[in-house]
């Protein structure tokens, strides 16, 4: 039987040159070196991703005194998120113990209202947002104490007290003051009474008031400086404004009856 012509012998008879795959000047196919470096590169974007592309930071929740952690990954420098928002809730013992003792209220249904603690981005410095002063306070140790929560130990050592202070705080984080909150704690360590830090609390909210809003109006915000001015009042005479020694679930029941 006669054997079949070689495809190198079927060529020539039809004056075809076969071709051959294209290799690299050592003999690896393009296709590969390419398939690699491919590969490689993902990689590469991968970890710089990973490493370098985490963000974190905190928020705080006034209208349910509730504070949560948040994370995703994004394309570094580029800000492109790639990762769904993980949210954890970080609410300390002591803040739940205020909500607990009716301090500060906390509605059944979710917030919605959440304020920046603090953001980060690796190799970066953290930015501060506005809750950042009253989440000190809430966290803030006392050396002196095993580093116990030293508002939770005022709380417990001053009760009446406690139930003047904490829905004015309540009160002006939910306006977005964060600035006035520092003098109310100043004030609290210094108040002899629950009158006497009501009554201090009052002249303090009056006078940031006055001299907010003339700031304001010197510098040409009219308009600013009313809507301030009406944020301010309206944290000052609400309920947290109210007589010392009342918590706010019962300062709400005395106002609906008849």
């Amino acid at each position: 039987m006669a054997s079949q012509p070689t495809t190198s012998a079927a060529a020539s008879a039809t004056g075809e040159v076969p071709r051959r795959a294209a290799r690299s000047p050592r003999g690896l196919p393009v296709a590969w070196i390419v398939g690699i470096g491919a590969v490689f590169s993902l990689i590469c974007f991968l970890a710089i991703v990973m490493t370098y592309g985490r963000v974190s930071g905190k928020e705080f929740s006034p209208t349910h005194f509730e504070s949560r952690t948040f994370s995703f990954i994004e394309i570094p420098l580029l800000g492109i998120q790639l990762t769904p928002i993980d949210r954890r809730t970080s609410t300390s013992g002591f803040v739940n113990g205020l909500v607990r003792s009716r301090l500060v209220d906390r509605p059944a249904s979710a917030s919605d209202t959440w304020h920046l603690i603090e953001f980060e981005r690796v190799g970066a410095n953290p930015v501060a947002g506005a809750a950042k002063s009253l989440h000190g306070f809430l966290e803030y140790t006392d050396p002196d104490r095993s580093g116990n929560f030293f508002w939770d130990d005022w709380t417990q050592g001053h009760p009446a007290e406690a139930k003047v202070l904490w829905p004015h705080v309540q009160r002006l984080a939910i306006a977005e003051q964060y600035l006035l909150i520092p003098g109310l704690f100043r004030l609290a360590s210094l108040a002899e009474s629950p009158q006497d830090l009501a009554e201090k609390i009052d002249e303090y909210l009056d006078a940031e008031l006055v001299a907010w809003s003339e700031d304001l109006r010197d510098a040409g915000y009219e308009k600013l400086a009313d809507t301030w001015s009406e944020s301010l009042l309206r944290s000052a005479t609400g309920p947290a404004a109210a007589e010392p020694g009342v918590s706010a679930d019962e300062r709400s029941d005395e106002q609906s009856a008849p």
